[in-house]
């Protein structure tokens, strides 16, 4: 059964519990919050259950627009490759990558378009499908070549994400482009987030980079750079 993942704000609680229900009987199996186990690294089991999902459907509201855990739950999607389908609850200004996506309008209690979902994502099952065919790139590939592709996003949070992500999979191969990100990334956010990923990958090869992030002018940097150092039992 095709893995939906639903992201919502816990104030549209009832909603994403209806939302689930009517996948299920479509023939989808919602994944939803509640079923993190007590002890579980929240994160992680997250960041699994999307890259596993074949889309992440959306609630937007005006309190899930501003939950930076629902950002960061569709941003990881769109770096995964994972599609995302933005379904509105209840009328609120957009993100800009948001507005970029189609979404479906369900302010309307009386006429929410059920059908349009269920048969949009049937649409993304064949063509999910269609993709693990032999001879196409892994999904490690896919995922990996979305999140360089998102380091260059223009939004500044799009590109943290994928930079916190590639940290967190501890993947050497990405160290020269978070090192370029860390030295000329127009933001300080981007870049503080670039030292503490150096940091959790702990490839040595990263340390002239992160030395030198520490004459960077911005003191949120400097003291990435001096954590990421220290993990590496470079510090002092």
């Amino acid at each position: 059964m095709a893995q939906v993942f639903i992201s919502y704000k816990h104030d549209d609680g009832d909603f994403a519990l209806i939302l689930k229900d009517r996948l299920e009987r479509a023939g989808f199996a919602g994944w939803i919050d509640d079923n993190l186990q007590a002890g579980e690294d929240w994160r992680e089991m997250i960041d699994r259950a999307i890259r596993e999902a074949m889309a992440v459907v959306v609630i937007l509201s005006p309190e899930s627009v501003a939950s930076e855990y629902v950002t960061y739950e569709w941003a990881f999607a769109l770096g995964a490759g994972v599609p995302v389908v933005p379904v509105m609850l209840r009328k609120t200004p957009l993100h800009p990558r948001l507005e970029e996506l189609q979404f479906l309008d369900f302010t309307n209690r009386r006429a929410r378009p059920w059908d349009a979902l269920i048969e949009r994502l049937e649409s993304l099952s064949g063509e999910r499908g269609s993709r693990k065919r032999p001879g196409r790139p892994s999904k490690r590939e896919v995922e990996l070549g979305a999140l360089r592709e998102q380091l260059a996003d223009k939004h500044w949070d799009l590109r943290v994400e994928a930079v916190r992500a590639l940290g967190d999979r501890r993947e050497r191969a990405a160290v020269p482009l978070l090192a370029r990100m860390l030295a000329t990334d127009r933001s300080v956010r981007v870049r503080a987030a670039a030292a503490e990923a150096l940091g959790w990958i702990g490839d040595e090869a990263a340390a002239p980079d992160l030395l030198a992030a520490l004459e960077a002018d911005h003191a949120a940097v400097q003291a990435a750079a001096r954590e990421a150092l220290r993990r590496m039992g470079k510090g002092d």
